[in-house]
């Protein structure tokens, strides 16, 4: 085996490893921070863990979220939350999709089409 192709074999399995242990620690560095904050400003970490919930309803009901990557943050004035877009789309509302039909008289009036 050629010692340049060991190496980068060698290297590239380091990166993967860096990236995997990268996002284990931030994510509890993050639970971490929840904690902390819902104590800090006196709601216990069910009630955040309750808005993150909430909020990550709300928003998926108009556009497509990647909720693994979603954070909330609370602290004494501001709830911050990043919330990955991943793709829109839009339900549609109802009223707006309603079609009458008619019988071409509208208040007792015949309609002619050039009256539309």
């Amino acid at each position: 085996m050629h010692k340049g192709v060991k190496f980068n074999i060698m290297k590239e399995n380091r990166a993967v490893s860096n990236v995997i242990s990268y996002n284990s620690g931030h994510y509890a560095r993050e639970r971490l921070k929840n904690i902390l904050m819902a104590d800090r400003i006196g709601c216990t970490p069910d009630v955040v863990t309750r808005i993150r919930d909430d909020m990550r309803k709300c928003v998926a009901a108009y556009v497509n979220i990647d909720s693994a990557n979603m954070t909330v943050q609370l602290s004494d004035s501001f709830i911050i939350a990043r919330i990955p877009v991943v793709g829109i789309h839009m339900k549609k509302d109802k009223e707006k999709d309603e079609t009458h039909e008619t019988d071409g008289h509208v208040n007792g009036k015949k309609i002619q089409s050039d009256q539309l």
